[in-house]
């Protein structure tokens, strides 16, 4: 199984995936989205607004019969959720009025629903088509908008919202040249509105306030199921956000500083090439070395970057904007500054551990990440003085390598604090061509220390740390920093007690 710290979907979740990432067809809220809808029975007939409303009506759709089970004896033999979901399916292949001219539908929204109720963002099913997509990302070819977005939960009160919020937008992609940022959230597609959250729930100080007012009420629910009927899952979201498309593919964000909604047309007729790594000499002749994203591409391109870099006084090592990607060329990086190291921690889950995390209910372990037999080897090495540019949108795996260049090789890192993310995902592929992400641990650094939501802490503040084509203030200062000595070198120490809370 191919690991990796987190998928990247250019859109494109993260990512990411929350409820049910549904690829195509319809979005039934029933199947794909019951976690989400914890309280509510939602289906598209609107009888879960009439058990909201409590009007006690609710009634059988037109048609409807119980089936007389003396004919169904050998299918109803099992009460196990296993025999349940081979009852439905065996009823469904055998009784569907229009028949089931194939499976695959059938095992696909199976799929999508199993890892959907988890309720996890970046657990989800991924049909062929978008997984060849993701394929491509891994070769530095972006589908789609070229946006690089995590979806991340947010409570407010007793109110889960998911936002899918763009960590990077690829440089050259449509969606750069459109105008979307680093920090914009996702909340429509093509005037969908993007199911991120319950919408009764959300309402229900709206609805106390208005039950004495049954034509406010009745307006209020009509407009939900109106709004929920025309919406696209989190999953079909991504899906679109990821595909080529000759149709203008049009977003709505929501941007810090903006009172309203600001809406964005992209033409996402061409797929988008970007570079994993780029470098250039400064001014005083140290080196710049910008991580666009972890791929493929990363090992040759750094080893290049550091070739080219050879008599550099000290190397600006830019992973401002860096959502993060593949672990294991994270790990060359890291094994070619200081050989043998751990570049940093997983924990995952034990089974067979004696304690158990009482935040999981289970046991876990910590594994380091250290190189192995099948790891890539840099031709060149660097040992010199490095300054390390962050910003809230480094993420993830660009995340940990940073840390490790401070704790290990004596980095300052310059900028403001990172994303957070620190979950990382194995991918498990399937024959057929679809496949399947789950988060299987959580990141910490190599002191030991965990970053997930509350990311990593710059030593030198720089307030303006976006990334500039022209005059970027926050490179002029890591390049005067690469003057001072460097910082002493955290010694080893056990890792934070083992957790996998998310």
């Amino acid at each position: 199984m191919k690991r990796i710290s987190r998928i990247i979907f250019p859109t494109v979740v993260v990512v990411v995936a929350i409820g049910a990432f549904a690829c195509g067809g319809h979005y039934n809220l029933l199947q794909q989205q019951r976690s989400l809808f914890r309280n509510h029975q939602v289906a598209h007939n609107g009888l879960w607004l009439q058990e909201a409303r409590g009007d006690g009506n609710v009634q059988k759709p037109s048609g409807l019969q119980t089936a007389a089970d003396d004919n169904l004896s050998d299918i109803f033999q099992s009460d196990s959720p296993y025999g349940t979901f081979q009852n439905v399916y065996q009823l469904l292949k055998d009784q569907y009025v229009e028949g089931i001219p194939s499976d695959t539908p059938l095992a696909y929204g199976a799929a999508e629903a199993l890892l959907g109720s988890l309720d996890e963002p970046n657990s989800r099913f991924i049909e062929p088509a978008e997984r060849r997509a993701l394929d491509d990302q891994d070769n530095g070819v972006y589908q789609g908008a070229g946006i690089l977005f995590t979806v991340r939960k947010q409570t407010d009160s007793d109110l889960v919202i998911r936002k899918i919020t763009t960590v990077d937008v690829v440089p050259g992609s449509p969606a750069e040249k459109a105008g979307i940022v680093t920090g914009d959230v996702v909340t429509e597609i093509d005037h969908h509105w993007i199911i991120a959250y319950d919408p009764i729930q959300a309402d229900a100080k709206l609805f106390k306030k208005l039950a004495k007012d049954e034509v406010g009420l009745e307006k209020e629910y009509t407009s939900i199921e109106n709004k929920i009927k025309n919406g696209i899952s989190l999953a079909k979201a991504q899906a679109q956000l990821n595909a080529p498309d000759t149709a203008p593919l049009v977003l709505t964000v929501e941007r810090a500083g903006e009172p309203k909604p600001l809406t964005f047309s992209l033409d996402v007729s061409q797929p988008t090439r970007s570079d994993s790594a780029t470098w250039k000499t400064l001014p005083d002749g140290s080196g710049y070395i910008r991580i666009l994203s972890f791929n493929n591409n990363t090992v040759a391109q750094f080893d290049k970057a550091l070739a080219s870099l050879a008599s550099a006084s000290g190397i600006v090592l830019d992973l401002r904007d860096c959502p993060g990607g593949q672990l294991t060329p994270a790990l060359a990086i890291a094994n070619s500054m200081a050989p043998g190291t751990e570049l940093g921690r997983i924990v995952v889950r034990d089974n067979r551990a004696k304690n158990v995390d009482p935040t999981m209910g289970f046991g876990t372990k910590v594994q380091p990440l250290k190189s192995t037999p099948n790891t890539p080897v840099l031709k060149n090495s660097y040992h010199g003085k490095i300054v390390v540019l962050i910003n809230n949108a480094t993420a993830n795996t660009a995340e940990l390598l940073a840390a490790f260049l401070h704790d290990r090789v004596g980095a300052r890192m310059a900028g403001t604090s990172t994303f957070g993310d620190a979950t990382a995902q194995t991918l498990f592929p399937m024959s057929d061509g679809s496949a399947f992400t789950l988060t299987t641990g959580v990141l910490q650094t190599a002191s030991g220390k965990s970053f997930n939501l509350a990311g990593i802490v710059p030593d030198v503040p720089v307030a303006d740390s976006a990334i500039r084509r022209d005059g970027d203030q926050a490179v002029a200062k890591a390049e005067a920093l690469l003057s001072l000595p460097p910082l002493k070198v955290e010694a080893s120490r056990p890792a934070e007690p083992p957790t996998l809370s998310l």
